[in-house]
């Protein structure tokens, strides 16, 4: 995805990576298990409707060759917990064949939210391990100048200073005038980490951004920002 300037990604930098490469790679597995595991819901109570025809077609001629019925009170019992075991099969196969018919909306929603946290997950411990590896990282103008009472700094763990400095870094007002992707492409830059992003890739990573905030903000509903960010 990016033409990266540098010979080699330093070493520290192969973790977060690696991380966020294993958390994508899960997240569409998981997309493909969930859309096998709707259409078989489906299949099985479709399954389950032939074999009652059949079982009831069955006992019919049974009866009708003079074979003996179950006894009344436990044929009463049975037919209860299998219409009930009936009811629970199709009312979630009336909601997976809501969501296939519909084009996987839940599911879409689900994975956009998901994929954008892990690549805010990313960029946050890719600057944590920056902070954590590089000597010459910690002496930089922009984490100089954060500001903190020393005895609140004190009291944290070495793990939570850094993860405190990036989020004050993610603050920065140079920072927040730009779009997600910029934001993230300039705080990677100050770690050593920048390249050239496919303008079509780009444009992709912009519109996930903007659909992951509609759908967490808005309910789904496009809002005069989402239409003019992403036409």
């Amino acid at each position: 995805m990016v033409e990266t300037e540098m010979n080699k990604i330093p070493r520290w930098a192969l973790e977060p990576l690696e991380q966020f490469l294993e958390s994508f790679s899960s997240t569409h597995a998981f997309y493909h298990l969930t859309i096998d595991g709707l259409q078989m819901i489906i299949r099985y109570h479709e399954t389950l409707v032939v074999g009652d025809a059949r079982i009831r077609d069955l006992k019919s001629k049974l009866l009708e060759l003079g074979g003996e019925s179950e006894e009344p009170e436990s044929a009463e019992a049975e037919e209860e917990i299998r219409m009930q075991r009936r009811a629970l099969a199709k009312e979630r196969a009336d909601l997976a064949q809501r969501e296939v018919s519909n084009g996987f909306p839940v599911l879409h929603s689900q994975q956009v939210v998901s994929i954008w946290s892990s690549i805010e997950c990313f960029v946050e411990d890719m600057l944590v391990a920056w902070l954590a590896n590089d000597p010459e990282a910690m002496k930089s103008e922009r984490v100089r100048k954060i500001k903190i009472p020393l005895t609140d700094f004190d009291r944290m763990s070495e793990s939570e200073r850094k993860y405190f400095l990036v989020s004050e870094l993610q603050r920065d007002p140079e920072f927040a005038r730009k779009n997600e992707i910029e934001k993230f492409e300039s705080l990677l830059a100050l770690a050593g980490l920048f390249g050239n992003i496919d303008a079509a890739v780009k444009r992709d990573l912009i519109e996930l951004g903007h659909t992951r905030n509609v759908l967490l903000h808005r309910r789904g509903i496009a809002d005069a920002k989402f239409v003019q960010a992403c036409p």
